[in-house]
């Protein structure tokens, strides 16, 4: 499957899930906010805003090297589990924020759906932080003259 495949399907997947919720909402007048039924929506815009920012910024930074250093993509099979783990991360910061935002309706069984302020900073640092990893690994700088950072020579 190809990679612009993979994320029109991630998309398809996002509207489907919102399409599901929105008849559940609808078909047993479930108490939920509409922010909660489209919630898989938002956490695919959240995700894919995250990871433009952090794209940006991470070509930026190693950008601003030496002349003559040019940045080169890598192969990045297995580093998709970065882009699971900032998704997972995504999915839990918004679903905190509306559990926050909706009220003090703390859950007692699971404190990761508590909406308490700590696990929303842990899940947005642990979202940016994966982004980070999966860009570190996808980019590496390469020079001209066959040598890296400390001079030596590249077998």
């Amino acid at each position: 499957m190809k990679e612009a495949e993979l994320q029109w399907a991630g998309f398809n997947l996002a509207g489907l899930l919102c399409l599901v919720l929105m008849g559940l909402k609808l078909k047993l007048a479930l108490l939920w906010s509409w922010w909660r039924v489209l919630l898989p929506l938002w956490v695919v815009l959240l995700h894919n805003a995250v990871y433009i920012a952090v794209g940006f910024l991470w070509l930026t930074w190693m950008g601003c090297g030496r002349e003559g250093d040019d940045l080169r993509i890598r192969a990045h099979p297995g580093l998709d589990r970065y882009q699971l783990g900032s998704l997972v991360c995504a999915l839990i910061l918004l679903d905190n924020v509306l559990r926050k935002i909706g009220g003090p309706r703390e859950s007692d069984w699971w404190w990761m759906a508590s909406g308490r302020t700590e696990v929303i900073l842990l899940s947005a640092g642990a979202m940016w932080a994966c982004q980070f990893r999966f860009w570190s690994s996808m980019v590496e700088r390469s020079n001209e003259r066959g040598a890296d950072e400390r001079g030596a020579p590249r077998r």
